[in-house]
Protein backbone atom coordinates (compact mmCIF):
# COMPACT_ATOMS: atom_id res chain seq x y z
CA UNK A 1 0.00 0.00 0.00
CA UNK A 2 1.80 3.58 -0.82
CA UNK A 3 2.89 5.73 2.09
CA UNK A 4 0.02 8.12 1.52
CA UNK A 5 -2.91 5.76 1.40
CA UNK A 6 -1.34 4.50 4.49
CA UNK A 7 -1.73 7.86 6.27
CA UNK A 8 -4.82 9.06 5.34
CA UNK A 9 -6.68 5.18 6.14
CA UNK A 10 -4.42 5.93 9.95
CA UNK A 11 -6.06 9.13 10.46
CA UNK A 12 -9.60 8.16 8.95
CA UNK A 13 -9.59 5.78 11.39
CA UNK A 14 -8.28 8.28 13.95
CA UNK A 15 -10.69 10.56 13.76
CA UNK A 16 -13.51 8.48 13.47
CA UNK A 17 -12.77 5.94 16.06
CA UNK A 18 -15.01 5.18 18.95
CA UNK A 19 -14.49 6.58 22.16
CA UNK A 20 -14.78 3.32 24.47
CA UNK A 21 -16.22 3.22 27.95
CA UNK A 22 -13.45 3.49 30.18
CA UNK A 23 -13.26 3.08 34.00
CA UNK A 24 -12.19 6.36 35.05
CA UNK A 25 -9.12 6.47 36.51
CA UNK A 26 -7.95 8.68 39.43
CA UNK A 27 -4.63 10.13 38.01
CA UNK A 28 -4.65 13.23 36.81
CA UNK A 29 -2.97 14.25 33.12
CA UNK A 30 -0.66 17.37 33.30
CA UNK A 31 -1.48 20.11 31.41
CA UNK A 32 0.82 22.97 30.44
CA UNK A 33 1.08 24.86 27.87
CA UNK A 34 3.62 24.67 25.34
CA UNK A 35 4.18 20.82 26.65
CA UNK A 36 3.17 17.43 25.72
CA UNK A 37 1.74 15.33 28.62
CA UNK A 38 3.07 11.80 28.93
CA UNK A 39 1.63 8.99 30.36
CA UNK A 40 4.36 6.97 31.79
CA UNK A 41 3.87 3.26 33.87
CA UNK A 42 4.44 -0.86 33.19
CA UNK A 43 2.96 -2.20 30.00
CA UNK A 44 -0.57 -3.19 30.84
CA UNK A 45 -1.55 -0.51 33.16
CA UNK A 46 -4.17 0.86 31.44
CA UNK A 47 -2.27 3.99 29.49
CA UNK A 48 -4.27 3.99 26.03
CA UNK A 49 -7.46 3.93 28.51
CA UNK A 50 -6.25 6.96 30.44
CA UNK A 51 -5.95 8.62 26.86
CA UNK A 52 -9.54 7.62 25.78
CA UNK A 53 -11.03 8.83 29.10
CA UNK A 54 -9.44 12.06 28.46
CA UNK A 55 -10.85 12.05 24.94
CA UNK A 56 -14.10 11.37 26.34
CA UNK A 57 -13.74 14.18 29.09
CA UNK A 58 -13.21 16.66 26.21
CA UNK A 59 -16.08 15.65 24.11
CA UNK A 60 -18.71 16.21 27.47
CA UNK A 61 -16.98 19.66 27.27
CA UNK A 62 -18.39 20.22 23.79
CA UNK A 63 -15.10 19.34 21.75
CA UNK A 64 -15.87 17.85 18.69
CA UNK A 65 -14.67 14.43 18.08
CA UNK A 66 -13.68 14.99 14.62
CA UNK A 67 -11.00 18.08 16.45
CA UNK A 68 -8.66 14.64 18.18
CA UNK A 69 -6.90 12.96 16.68
CA UNK A 70 -5.44 9.38 18.29
CA UNK A 71 -3.17 7.40 16.73
CA UNK A 72 -1.84 3.91 17.80
CA UNK A 73 2.08 3.42 16.46
CA UNK A 74 1.85 0.08 17.17
CA UNK A 75 -0.32 -0.12 13.89
CA UNK A 76 2.37 -2.52 11.54
CA UNK A 77 0.98 -0.54 8.58
CA UNK A 78 3.37 2.22 10.04
CA UNK A 79 5.75 0.22 10.08
CA UNK A 80 8.84 2.24 7.83
CA UNK A 81 6.06 4.52 5.82
CA UNK A 82 8.19 7.74 6.49
CA UNK A 83 10.83 9.11 8.34
CA UNK A 84 8.46 11.59 9.66
CA UNK A 85 5.46 9.78 10.05
CA UNK A 86 4.02 12.08 12.86
CA UNK A 87 4.47 15.07 10.58
CA UNK A 88 2.42 13.40 8.03
CA UNK A 89 -0.11 12.60 9.98
CA UNK A 90 -0.28 15.60 11.43
CA UNK A 91 -0.25 17.33 8.19
CA UNK A 92 -2.81 14.72 6.76
CA UNK A 93 -5.05 15.45 9.82
CA UNK A 94 -5.06 19.58 8.84
CA UNK A 95 -5.78 18.55 5.19
CA UNK A 96 -8.79 16.94 6.16
CA UNK A 97 -9.87 19.45 8.59
CA UNK A 98 -9.70 22.33 5.68
CA UNK A 99 -9.36 25.52 5.57
CA UNK A 100 -11.48 26.97 8.93
CA UNK A 101 -9.42 25.28 11.32
CA UNK A 102 -10.15 25.65 14.88
CA UNK A 103 -8.19 27.36 17.87
CA UNK A 104 -7.45 24.24 19.61
CA UNK A 105 -6.66 20.47 18.29
CA UNK A 106 -5.75 17.43 20.13
CA UNK A 107 -3.33 14.56 19.16
CA UNK A 108 -3.52 11.53 21.19
CA UNK A 109 -0.06 9.00 20.29
CA UNK A 110 0.05 5.97 21.82
CA UNK A 111 3.11 3.69 21.90
CA UNK A 112 5.14 6.86 20.47
CA UNK A 113 8.13 5.25 21.12
CA UNK A 114 8.11 2.95 18.03
CA UNK A 115 8.62 6.26 15.71
CA UNK A 116 12.40 6.82 15.18
CA UNK A 117 13.21 10.33 16.41
CA UNK A 118 10.21 10.82 17.59
CA UNK A 119 10.92 13.48 20.06
CA UNK A 120 11.72 16.13 16.89
CA UNK A 121 8.54 16.16 15.35
CA UNK A 122 7.02 16.34 19.46
CA UNK A 123 9.30 19.03 19.71
CA UNK A 124 8.07 21.00 16.94
CA UNK A 125 4.00 20.62 17.77
CA UNK A 126 4.76 21.31 21.49
CA UNK A 127 5.73 25.29 19.97
CA UNK A 128 2.63 25.48 17.58
CA UNK A 129 -0.70 26.55 20.11
CA UNK A 130 -3.30 25.11 18.31
CA UNK A 131 -2.04 21.55 19.52
CA UNK A 132 -2.94 19.86 23.02
CA UNK A 133 -0.56 16.93 22.89
CA UNK A 134 -0.78 14.05 24.83
CA UNK A 135 1.42 10.71 24.63
CA UNK A 136 2.09 7.64 25.97
CA UNK A 137 4.70 4.40 25.59
CA UNK A 138 6.22 1.18 26.79
CA UNK A 139 7.79 2.39 30.25
CA UNK A 140 11.32 1.19 29.23
CA UNK A 141 11.21 3.10 26.11
CA UNK A 142 9.36 6.29 27.71
CA UNK A 143 11.41 6.71 30.95
CA UNK A 144 12.39 10.30 33.08
CA UNK A 145 15.60 10.50 30.67
CA UNK A 146 14.16 9.53 27.53
CA UNK A 147 11.44 12.30 28.04
CA UNK A 148 14.50 15.10 29.36
CA UNK A 149 16.41 14.17 26.43
CA UNK A 150 13.69 14.12 23.18
CA UNK A 151 11.05 16.39 24.77
CA UNK A 152 14.15 18.93 26.24
CA UNK A 153 11.81 20.22 28.48
CA UNK A 154 8.46 20.43 26.67
CA UNK A 155 7.03 16.74 28.43
CA UNK A 156 5.72 16.95 31.75
CA UNK A 157 4.92 13.42 32.90
CA UNK A 158 2.27 11.43 35.29
CA UNK A 159 2.70 7.53 36.28
CA UNK A 160 -0.08 5.63 36.26
CA UNK A 161 -0.24 2.57 37.88
CA UNK A 162 -2.50 -0.69 37.70
CA UNK A 163 -5.86 0.12 39.25
CA UNK A 164 -5.79 1.31 42.85
CA UNK A 165 -8.40 -0.38 45.68
CA UNK A 166 -10.67 2.42 44.83
CA UNK A 167 -10.93 1.73 41.07
CA UNK A 168 -10.84 -1.73 41.97
CA UNK A 169 -13.99 -1.05 43.71
CA UNK A 170 -15.00 1.01 40.68
CA UNK A 171 -14.64 -1.49 38.12
CA UNK A 172 -17.22 -3.69 40.31
CA UNK A 173 -19.89 -1.16 40.79
CA UNK A 174 -18.60 -1.20 44.48
CA UNK A 175 -16.60 2.57 45.65
CA UNK A 176 -18.24 3.95 48.72
CA UNK A 177 -19.72 7.37 48.15
CA UNK A 178 -19.93 7.91 51.70
CA UNK A 179 -20.68 6.55 55.07
CA UNK A 180 -19.71 3.36 54.86
CA UNK A 181 -22.48 0.89 57.25
CA UNK A 182 -21.14 -1.89 59.36
CA UNK A 183 -22.71 -4.14 56.32
CA UNK A 184 -20.62 -2.79 53.54
CA UNK A 185 -17.70 -2.30 55.81
CA UNK A 186 -17.52 -6.50 55.98
CA UNK A 187 -18.40 -6.62 52.47
CA UNK A 188 -15.21 -4.09 51.72
CA UNK A 189 -12.81 -5.79 54.15
CA UNK A 190 -13.45 -8.89 51.70
CA UNK A 191 -13.56 -7.21 48.23
CA UNK A 192 -9.78 -6.22 50.02
CA UNK A 193 -8.63 -9.21 50.03
CA UNK A 194 -9.74 -10.12 46.64
CA UNK A 195 -7.95 -7.07 45.40
CA UNK A 196 -4.80 -8.28 47.48
CA UNK A 197 -5.17 -11.75 45.72
CA UNK A 198 -5.68 -10.11 42.22
CA UNK A 199 -4.14 -6.82 42.11
CA UNK A 200 -4.68 -4.21 40.15
CA UNK A 201 -4.19 -5.17 36.06
CA UNK A 202 -7.41 -4.25 34.21
CA UNK A 203 -7.46 -7.12 31.67
CA UNK A 204 -7.65 -9.78 34.50
CA UNK A 205 -10.39 -7.95 36.73
CA UNK A 206 -12.59 -11.01 35.43
CA UNK A 207 -10.42 -13.75 34.17
CA UNK A 208 -10.51 -17.08 36.79
CA UNK A 209 -7.58 -17.47 38.75
CA UNK A 210 -5.48 -19.90 36.88
CA UNK A 211 -5.98 -17.90 33.46
CA UNK A 212 -5.35 -14.53 35.93
CA UNK A 213 -1.89 -16.03 36.74
CA UNK A 214 -1.09 -17.07 33.90
CA UNK A 215 -2.11 -13.61 31.88
CA UNK A 216 0.40 -11.89 34.92
CA UNK A 217 3.33 -13.51 34.39
CA UNK A 218 3.03 -12.82 30.59
CA UNK A 219 2.74 -9.74 31.52
CA UNK A 220 6.30 -10.47 33.36
CA UNK A 221 7.76 -12.46 30.91
CA UNK A 222 7.19 -9.11 28.02
CA UNK A 223 8.77 -6.87 30.53
CA UNK A 224 11.94 -9.26 30.96
CA UNK A 225 12.18 -9.77 27.72
CA UNK A 226 11.25 -5.81 25.45
CA UNK A 227 12.27 -3.98 28.36
CA UNK A 228 15.38 -5.93 29.93
CA UNK A 229 17.10 -8.04 28.08
CA UNK A 230 16.42 -6.36 24.71
CA UNK A 231 16.30 -3.28 25.33
CA UNK A 232 19.58 -3.36 27.38
CA UNK A 233 21.75 -6.25 26.04
CA UNK A 234 20.66 -9.31 28.67
CA UNK A 235 20.55 -13.17 28.00
CA UNK A 236 17.04 -14.01 28.39
CA UNK A 237 17.42 -16.92 30.67
CA UNK A 238 19.18 -15.31 33.85
CA UNK A 239 17.07 -11.52 33.41
CA UNK A 240 13.52 -14.17 33.41
CA UNK A 241 15.15 -15.96 36.68
CA UNK A 242 16.21 -12.95 38.05
CA UNK A 243 13.13 -11.09 37.85
CA UNK A 244 10.97 -14.30 39.00
CA UNK A 245 12.83 -14.15 42.34
CA UNK A 246 12.66 -10.79 42.65
CA UNK A 247 8.86 -11.02 42.47
CA UNK A 248 8.40 -13.52 45.68
CA UNK A 249 10.36 -11.29 47.54
CA UNK A 250 7.94 -8.55 47.23
CA UNK A 251 7.41 -6.88 50.89
CA UNK A 252 10.77 -8.21 52.02
CA UNK A 253 14.56 -7.15 52.55
CA UNK A 254 16.25 -8.29 48.43
CA UNK A 255 19.39 -9.09 48.31
CA UNK A 256 21.10 -8.38 44.42
CA UNK A 257 24.13 -10.30 45.72
CA UNK A 258 22.37 -13.54 47.20
CA UNK A 259 20.26 -13.45 44.04
CA UNK A 260 23.32 -13.55 41.63
CA UNK A 261 25.11 -16.03 43.81
CA UNK A 262 22.16 -18.15 44.23
CA UNK A 263 21.50 -18.04 39.87
CA UNK A 264 25.67 -18.39 39.43
CA UNK A 265 25.31 -21.07 41.83
CA UNK A 266 22.48 -22.84 39.85
CA UNK A 267 24.63 -22.45 36.28
CA UNK A 268 22.09 -19.75 35.27
CA UNK A 269 23.98 -16.98 32.88
CA UNK A 270 23.98 -13.88 34.26
CA UNK A 271 27.33 -11.65 34.77
CA UNK A 272 27.55 -10.16 38.21
CA UNK A 273 27.73 -6.90 36.66
CA UNK A 274 24.41 -7.41 34.50
CA UNK A 275 22.97 -8.50 37.75
CA UNK A 276 23.41 -5.18 39.93
CA UNK A 277 22.30 -3.62 37.04
CA UNK A 278 19.19 -5.21 36.56
CA UNK A 279 17.27 -3.82 39.56
CA UNK A 280 17.80 0.04 38.15
CA UNK A 281 16.64 -1.39 34.85
CA UNK A 282 13.72 -3.02 36.78
CA UNK A 283 12.50 0.29 38.51
CA UNK A 284 13.27 2.00 35.47
CA UNK A 285 10.50 -0.47 33.63
CA UNK A 286 8.08 0.27 36.61
CA UNK A 287 7.89 -3.35 37.57
CA UNK A 288 9.21 -3.29 41.56
CA UNK A 289 10.67 -0.81 43.51
CA UNK A 290 13.43 -0.70 45.59
CA UNK A 291 13.35 1.26 49.11
CA UNK A 292 16.26 1.79 51.73
CA UNK A 293 16.01 3.45 55.18
CA UNK A 294 14.28 7.19 55.39
CA UNK A 295 17.44 8.96 55.94
CA UNK A 296 20.35 7.15 53.73
CA UNK A 297 22.81 8.56 52.61
CA UNK A 298 23.64 7.45 48.93
CA UNK A 299 26.38 4.70 49.43
CA UNK A 300 23.84 3.32 52.05
CA UNK A 301 20.72 3.64 49.94
CA UNK A 302 22.83 1.53 47.07
CA UNK A 303 24.78 -1.03 49.20
CA UNK A 304 22.79 -1.21 52.27
CA UNK A 305 19.32 -2.96 52.99
CA UNK A 306 16.74 -2.50 50.80
CA UNK A 307 13.16 -3.68 50.47
CA UNK A 308 11.54 -4.75 47.13
CA UNK A 309 7.78 -3.91 46.00
CA UNK A 310 6.18 -4.83 42.80
CA UNK A 311 4.37 -2.49 41.09
CA UNK A 312 0.89 -4.88 41.69
CA UNK A 313 0.48 -7.24 45.07
CA UNK A 314 -1.25 -9.69 42.37
CA UNK A 315 2.35 -10.06 41.05
CA UNK A 316 3.55 -11.33 43.87
CA UNK A 317 0.56 -13.75 44.35
CA UNK A 318 1.34 -14.79 40.43
CA UNK A 319 5.21 -15.90 41.49
CA UNK A 320 4.70 -16.65 44.84
CA UNK A 321 3.39 -19.18 47.23
CA UNK A 322 -0.15 -18.45 48.45
CA UNK A 323 0.67 -19.40 51.97
CA UNK A 324 -0.82 -16.98 54.29
CA UNK A 325 2.48 -15.46 55.32
CA UNK A 326 2.12 -14.03 51.31
CA UNK A 327 -0.87 -11.79 52.32
CA UNK A 328 1.55 -9.81 54.66
CA UNK A 329 3.81 -9.48 51.71
CA UNK A 330 0.97 -8.52 49.93
CA UNK A 331 -0.53 -6.17 52.21
CA UNK A 332 2.46 -4.30 52.57
CA UNK A 333 3.07 -4.06 49.26
CA UNK A 334 -0.22 -2.47 48.23
CA UNK A 335 0.25 0.20 51.86
CA UNK A 336 3.72 0.86 49.41
CA UNK A 337 2.06 1.60 46.10
CA UNK A 338 -0.94 3.69 47.85
CA UNK A 339 1.86 5.87 49.73
CA UNK A 340 3.69 6.58 46.42
CA UNK A 341 0.38 7.68 44.74
CA UNK A 342 0.48 10.02 47.47
CA UNK A 343 3.72 11.41 47.44
CA UNK A 344 4.08 11.40 43.20
CA UNK A 345 4.52 15.11 42.76
CA UNK A 346 6.42 16.04 45.64
CA UNK A 347 9.99 16.63 45.08
CA UNK A 348 10.60 16.63 49.30
CA UNK A 349 8.17 13.64 49.98
CA UNK A 350 10.07 10.52 50.53
CA UNK A 351 9.16 7.12 51.58
CA UNK A 352 11.44 4.39 53.78
CA UNK A 353 11.87 1.96 56.46
CA UNK A 354 12.48 3.45 59.36
CA UNK A 355 15.12 2.04 61.70
CA UNK A 356 15.28 3.13 65.64
CA UNK A 357 18.55 3.30 67.27
CA UNK A 358 17.66 -0.09 69.20
CA UNK A 359 17.68 -1.83 65.87
CA UNK A 360 13.54 -1.82 65.46
CA UNK A 361 12.56 -1.28 62.36
CA UNK A 362 8.93 0.59 61.33
CA UNK A 363 7.82 0.09 57.82
CA UNK A 364 7.49 3.39 56.43
CA UNK A 365 8.56 6.65 57.11
CA UNK A 366 7.30 9.70 54.90
CA UNK A 367 8.80 12.64 55.11
CA UNK A 368 11.25 15.49 53.62
CA UNK A 369 14.04 13.49 52.31
CA UNK A 370 16.46 17.26 52.22
CA UNK A 371 16.05 17.95 55.61
CA UNK A 372 15.84 14.22 56.94
CA UNK A 373 12.48 14.71 58.43
CA UNK A 374 9.92 11.99 59.25
CA UNK A 375 6.68 13.56 58.99
CA UNK A 376 4.75 10.09 59.37
CA UNK A 377 5.06 6.19 60.58
CA UNK A 378 3.05 3.30 59.25
CA UNK A 379 3.58 -0.60 60.87
CA UNK A 380 2.12 -2.72 58.58
CA UNK A 381 0.94 -6.80 59.84
CA UNK A 382 -1.46 -8.54 58.54
CA UNK A 383 -2.48 -10.40 61.36
CA UNK A 384 -1.82 -8.48 64.62
CA UNK A 385 -4.20 -9.84 66.95
CA UNK A 386 -1.32 -12.39 67.54
CA UNK A 387 0.31 -11.34 70.82
CA UNK A 388 3.76 -11.78 69.88
CA UNK A 389 3.12 -10.08 66.53
CA UNK A 390 1.36 -7.01 68.41
CA UNK A 391 4.12 -6.29 70.81
CA UNK A 392 6.66 -6.30 68.28
CA UNK A 393 5.10 -3.90 66.09
CA UNK A 394 3.72 -1.64 68.75
CA UNK A 395 7.34 -1.34 70.36
CA UNK A 396 9.57 -0.63 67.16
CA UNK A 397 6.48 1.91 66.31
CA UNK A 398 6.52 3.61 70.02
CA UNK A 399 10.02 3.95 69.79
CA UNK A 400 10.23 5.69 66.17
CA UNK A 401 7.44 7.92 67.69
CA UNK A 402 9.74 9.13 70.46
CA UNK A 403 12.91 9.14 68.26
CA UNK A 404 11.22 11.88 66.05
CA UNK A 405 8.81 13.45 68.19
CA UNK A 406 5.68 12.91 66.24
CA UNK A 407 2.46 13.07 68.10
CA UNK A 408 1.21 10.02 65.90
CA UNK A 409 1.99 6.75 63.78
CA UNK A 410 -0.54 3.73 62.12
CA UNK A 411 -0.71 0.05 63.12
CA UNK A 412 -2.37 -0.37 59.52
CA UNK A 413 -3.88 -4.27 59.68
CA UNK A 414 -6.24 -6.68 57.76
CA UNK A 415 -9.07 -6.23 60.41
CA UNK A 416 -8.76 -3.56 63.19
CA UNK A 417 -11.27 -5.03 65.47
CA UNK A 418 -9.17 -8.01 66.33
CA UNK A 419 -6.44 -5.82 67.28
CA UNK A 420 -6.33 -4.90 70.85
CA UNK A 421 -5.94 -1.18 71.90
CA UNK A 422 -2.39 -0.13 72.17
CA UNK A 423 -0.95 1.20 75.02
CA UNK A 424 0.46 3.86 74.06
CA UNK A 425 -2.25 6.33 73.14
CA UNK A 426 -0.33 8.16 70.11
CA UNK A 427 -0.54 4.50 68.29
CA UNK A 428 -3.71 4.05 65.77
CA UNK A 429 -4.73 0.93 64.42
CA UNK A 430 -7.08 1.24 61.40
CA UNK A 431 -8.03 -1.04 58.82
CA UNK A 432 -5.48 -1.25 56.15
CA UNK A 433 -8.89 -0.77 53.45
CA UNK A 434 -9.91 2.01 55.28
CA UNK A 435 -7.01 3.81 54.99
CA UNK A 436 -6.32 3.32 51.24
CA UNK A 437 -9.65 4.40 51.00
CA UNK A 438 -9.34 7.56 52.70
CA UNK A 439 -12.18 6.73 54.40
CA UNK A 440 -12.63 8.50 58.41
Amino acid sequence: MARREVIREAVAEGLTRPIPPVVPRDVAIPHLAERASVIKGVRRSGKTFRMFQRMGELVLEGVPRDHMLFVDFEDDRLDGVSDNVIGDVVEEFLRVLGTALPEKLYLFFDEVQNVEGWGRPLRRLTQDPRFEICVSGSSAKMLSEDVATEFRGRGISAELQPFSLREFLRFRAREPKGIVSPDEARELSLLFEQYLRIGGFPEVQDADAATRITALQDIVWAIAARDLAERHGLPMLGTRKFVQRALRLSGREFSVRKTYNDLHSAQIPLSKADAFSLPEHCEDAYLFFLVSRFGADLTEAVRGKRKLYAIDPGLQFAFGPASSADEGQRLEDAVYLELRRRCLGDRRTGIGFYRTKEGFEVDFAVGDVEERSVSELYQVSAHAEETTTFTREVRALSAALDETGLSEGTLLVMSARDVPEPEDARIQVQDAWRWTLQLD
